[in-house]
């Protein structure tokens, strides 16, 4: 057998798709890139994460962001949505974009999730901030 590739048409990701082996869990997160259109007012989103099959997975999330290096307008949300970075089985992960200071364009960043056991164990999300 080859590999099984899948391509989405709306965020331009191809992905290699893997069989999962008995026993383990599949991570997935939906959606799988985020684009915010702001103005000098934060903005919040988010992503589920999911598994199916066996088990319950710890995951952990990190934030970080290309442009400008070493900028802070990706994190966690802390209001409005749960505050988390990490937990255990499926969750919704609270975003805030937050413009404040940056000129205009566009910016951006990505959230990597890790899930120890899980087919696959990382998924990266790639975030897009665009300033008005």
């Amino acid at each position: 057998f080859g590999d099984i590739l899948l391509a989405d048409d709306t965020t331009s990701v191809i992905r290699r798709l893997a069989p999962v082996p008995q026993g383990v869990a599949a991570l997935s997160v939906s959606p799988a890139g985020i684009h915010v259109t702001a103005t000098q007012t934060a903005v919040n989103s988010g992503f589920s994460i999911a598994f199916r099959g066996a088990g319950s997975l710890t995951w952990s999330a990190v934030t970080s962001v290309s442009n400008p290096n070493g900028g802070s307008w990706l994190s966690f949300n802390k209001t409005g949505y749960p505050f988390t970075s990490s937990g255990s089985g499926p969750s919704f992960v609270g975003l805030r974009f937050d413009p404040t200071g940056l000129p205009a364009g566009t910016y951006n960043g990505s959230v990597t999730i890790t899930a120890p056991n899980s087919v696959p164990e990382t998924i990266v999300i790639p975030v897009t901030l665009i300033v008005r």
